[in-house]
């Protein structure tokens, strides 16, 4: 029998599987490290695509947040392997969906200030004044305020960080 999330994966027990190459996981049936660093052949996991992604989600009720933010810590801790790259392919493929992992990318992008467009509109208005320049001097403002609640946050300065960062929607250490 196969694995739902793991074609490659061969059931042996309740509790034990196998890869195609013969390496056993007893815990659960995952994608074989080895195999994938050596040759990509289980469950078809090609290096640059969004292939071998889990196919059923482990976190089917996760918000946005909490998908950017668990893909932040998974990008924080596999600094600590020997091959990062790798390591972080491998834990996001083991931990997401595919629409799960492009709903966190999005969900990090999104939290990027576009600080080039406004500069290009602040230009076009001049010395103008009005709704607009107003707009602008205001949306700056707030751009500020919120950079520096970020470094706060990333300082560890702020005691309830998870809450306040859930609250602004921030990611903590993914400006990084």
């Amino acid at each position: 029998m196969t694995h739902p999330d793991n074609p490659a994966a061969t059931r042996h027990t309740d509790t034990e599987w196998s890869c195609r190459c013969g390496a056993r996981n007893p815990e659960q049936a995952e994608v074989c490290r080895n195999c994938e660093r050596a040759s990509g052949t289980c469950a078809d996991l090609n290096r640059g695509t969004r292939t071998g992604f889990r196919e059923h989600s482990a976190l089917p009720d996760a918000t946005d947040w909490e998908l950017a933010y668990l893909a932040s810590e998974i990008r924080r801790s596999a600094r600590y392997s020997d091959d990062p790259h790798a390591d972080l392919d491998w834990r996001l493929r083991r931990t997401f969906t595919t629409a799960e992992a492009a709903r966190a990318d999005a969900y990090l992008r999104a939290g990027i200030h576009d600080t080039g467009r406004l500069a290009e509109i602040e230009a076009r208005l001049g010395d103008a004044t009005g709704d607009a320049a107003w707009l602008v001097r205001q949306l700056k403002a707030a751009w500020a305020r919120l950079d520096e609640a970020k470094d706060r946050l990333d300082g560890g300065s702020l005691v309830a960080r998870n809450h306040l960062a859930s609250a602004i929607g921030y990611v903590p250490y993914s400006r990084r």
